[in-house]
């Protein structure tokens, strides 16, 4: 895990620490997600977002962090670093609630690494978003980073 760092944190996330974990002159390109909360949930027409809330079974979820990263680290051509990071608590508008950022040796493998990394911690760790609506309250997210929290039909 030399050149992987995952972490949890119930606050801010800072985006210009993980860019400097992830420099290295052995990489020519740093390919960055930053997953913000904005102001509505599914579009123009939804309900206005006041926050959102993270909750995970915390332990679980880094040990799951690391597997996902470490086997697309092992899958790639290349030195490769990786930092992640994910928030947890309320999370305002505006503010950052993941972070992945990746150096490579080129672009495309680190693009390509980051989108990959980012599905699978939305389908595999046990992390849950609530949704607080300004004028509805709090609800689960139907798009649960944990697949097996699924609203009733």
């Amino acid at each position: 895990m030399e050149h992987c760092q995952v972490s949890l944190t119930h606050g801010r996330i800072d985006v210009q620490e993980a860019l400097g974990w992830v420099n290295s002159p052995y990489c020519g390109g740093t390919s960055i997600f930053i997953g913000t909360t904005r102001i509505t949930e599914n579009g123009e027409n939804s309900k206005i977002v006041k926050h959102l809330t993270y909750e995970a079974y915390e332990e679980m979820a880094l040990e799951t962090m690391r597997q996902i990263v470490l086997q697309n680290v092992s899958k790639a051509d290349g030195l490769h670093k990786v930092y992640v990071c994910h928030r947890l608590g309320q999370v305002n508008l505006g503010e950052e609630s993941i972070l992945i950022a990746v150096s490579s040796p080129h672009r495309s493998s680190g693009h390509q690494m980051v989108m990959q990394i980012l599905n699978e911690i939305k389908q595999k760790v046990p992390i849950w978003k609530k949704i607080c609506f300004e004028d509805q309250g709090d609800h689960w997210s139907p798009n649960s980073e944990a697949f097996w929290l699924q609203q009733e039909k």
